[in-house]
């Protein structure tokens, strides 16, 4: 295993790496400051996919191409980030009252809630562990029901301990006829399974945007799964993108006027930004009447 020994390099150094790899970019204060204020290591990641070889740039690249998919990015992130929260909100409110409704405040402790045992000791030391993060933030509630209720949380609270992959687990451990009940009745469109992989991927772009990680011109671990008549509609859906967690935050999203208002934010965005290729992202051209 090599050892690493390059040099650290200045911000102007930075800037001739790039014009040697064929950049269009002009050494300005503001170039500069935009590469500063981003930083090179994450600035190069955006360089990537605009590479034609190993550090070397497409003919007629320019600063402004990579700048502008950056900064779309981060705007995409955020709106991102505010509808996966609202949507997760939503998920864990509906399914902690369907159960707490139909088995009881405190079913998922018992042996028979899961489909094994196995799933449901992970679930409580999972809990156990969203207990202790709980308390380091200082979460009245947590201490309110480890005082009065010897340690025992109902499924509400439980669920507001729990982050999102928890909860997507949460709901693929579930037997599958609680799944099935839940999907039909709370959802139009996605049955259990559908519901399954919408929360998965729903975990796996949280995540990405949550770090700060790209989702320009990345591919998942995994592919969204849609109905046949869904794809046809857009054959874009069936990409492992960032696309196609817009779709499922419309299908999943009970706040359809919050939905269309962070759409028109991303129409702007996209706007503002025109050197950033939503084709990058995953995005048709029509896009944005698509998901009106």
């Amino acid at each position: 295993m090599a050892k690493y020994n390059r040099t650290a390099t200045t911000i102007n150094q930075q800037i001739d790496i790039l014009f040697s790899r064929d950049l269009k970019i002009v050494n300005s204060p503001e170039t500069a400051q935009k590469i500063e204020n981003i930083g090179y290591f994450k600035f190069k990641g955006y360089c990537v996919p605009f590479y034609d070889s190993k550090d070397h740039f497409r003919p007629n690249t320019s600063f402004d191409d990579v700048y502008d998919s950056y900064m779309f990015d981060q705007k995409l992130h955020m709106i991102l980030l505010s509808l996966i929260m609202r949507v997760e909100t939503q998920i864990k409110s509906k399914l902690g009252s369907y159960i707490a409704l139909t088995y009881g405040p405190l079913a998922y402790i018992d042996d028979d809630f899961f489909r094994s045992t196995e799933y449901r000791t992970d679930f409580l030391n999972k809990i156990k562990d969203d207990e202790n993060k709980a308390n380091t933030r200082n979460e009245l509630y947590a201490k309110h029901y480890q005082e009065v209720y010897d340690d025992t949380f109902p499924i509400w609270v439980a669920f507001e301990m729990c982050s999102l992959g928890t909860l997507s687990k949460f709901f693929s451990d579930m037997k599958t006829v609680d799944q099935k009940e839940f999907s039909r009745t709370t959802f139009n469109n996605p049955n259990n399974n559908r519901l399954k992989n919408w929360l998965h991927y729903l975990t796996l772009v949280r995540n990405c945007c949550a770090h700060n990680s790209r989702t320009f011109s990345r591919r998942y671990s995994t592919h969204p799964t849609f109905q046949s008549s869904d794809i046809n509609s857009c054959p874009s859906l069936r990409e492992n993108t960032t696309f196609p967690i817009l779709y499922i935050l419309k299908e999943l999203c009970s706040s359809s006027n919050y939905f269309s208002a962070c759409m028109l934010d991303l129409k702007q965005y996209s706007e503002a930004y025109p050197n950033a290729n939503l084709a990058s992202w995953g995005f048709p051209e029509n896009w944005f009447k698509f998901l009106r």
